[in-house]
């Protein structure tokens, strides 16, 4: 069956009463970025994303709905960054004795300890999430948030990266991880083991995005992440009844 031009059945709809006239598209819609990306579809996420996060040199920047206890086999993070992990386990096991929570079993570590390795290793980290993180990823927050100070003390002389840094926004949905600014998957799947972890395909969530690495594409997505974490929308913003602490910050110890 041959397919209509899309004016074509835009122009039909509106004919229809089927679709709202909204003005020349040109002059009423924003710039439309476009370039090459591949499908990422199920178990391919944690093959294309978090190895591409776990392997970053310079930052990541992670938008999400959704912050869980996710989980990353240790086969899967590199030497380099599991050895950060590791080097501030006797404060975190001193934390996790105060009452925080576990960071791992055996062959997983927990993502945030990954990423907190990241950033000891000066890797920036931002994570941006708009529900509240759920129990198994709080212990992991609660713990490295218990040795921040000797996270910060360390880094005035140069020891460790500044820790992950993690605001919520009410109104963050997107899903989006961009890895050194140079590649980025924008899709479905949130920072759980369901979404970009490693669950099982029988599982998993169904989740589908696109990876690119074309510069206009990822220059366009981060413009817009840091916009939403440079607080850009929230003079205005139609949700603070809801939001008493906008951007609300939480750093994490690398």
């Amino acid at each position: 069956m041959r397919v209509k031009p899309r004016a074509k059945q835009d122009a039909q709809l509106r004919g229809l009463g089927g679709m709202p006239d909204l003005g020349d598209p040109v002059v009423s819609s924003p710039r439309v970025v476009s370039g090459e990306a591949a499908l990422v579809w199920g178990a391919e996420h944690l093959e294309r994303v978090i190895d591409a996060v776990c392997g970053a040199r310079v930052s990541v920047a992670v938008m999400t709905a959704d912050v869980k206890g996710m989980l990353v086999p240790v086969k899967r993070v590199p030497a380099r960054v599991m050895g950060a992990v590791r080097a501030s386990e006797c404060e975190r096991r001193k934390a996790r004795q105060r009452g925080g929570g576990r960071f791992g079993r055996g062959d997983a570590v927990a993502m945030l300890e990954v990423m907190g390795g990241l950033a000891r290793l000066g890797v920036e980290v931002r994570v941006l999430h708009g529900g509240v993180p759920s129990r198994a990823a709080g212990g992991v927050m609660s713990v490295s948030a218990a040795s921040a100070k000797t996270a910060q003390a360390e880094s005035a002389v140069g020891g460790a990266g500044g820790g992950v840094v993690m605001r919520r926004c009410v109104r963050q949905h997107a899903k989006l991880v961009v890895v050194d600014a140079a590649a980025a998957y924008i899709g479905s799947a949130n920072l759980t083991g369901a979404g970009l972890g490693a669950k099982a395909e029988r599982n998993r969530n169904f989740e589908m995005g696109v990876w690119t690495t074309d510069a206009a594409m990822v220059d366009s997505a981060l413009e817009k992440f840091n916009a939403v974490w440079e607080g850009e929308f929230c003079d205005g913003c139609g949700r603070r009844e809801v939001c008493p602490v906008p951007l609300e910050e939480v750093r994490l110890a690398g």
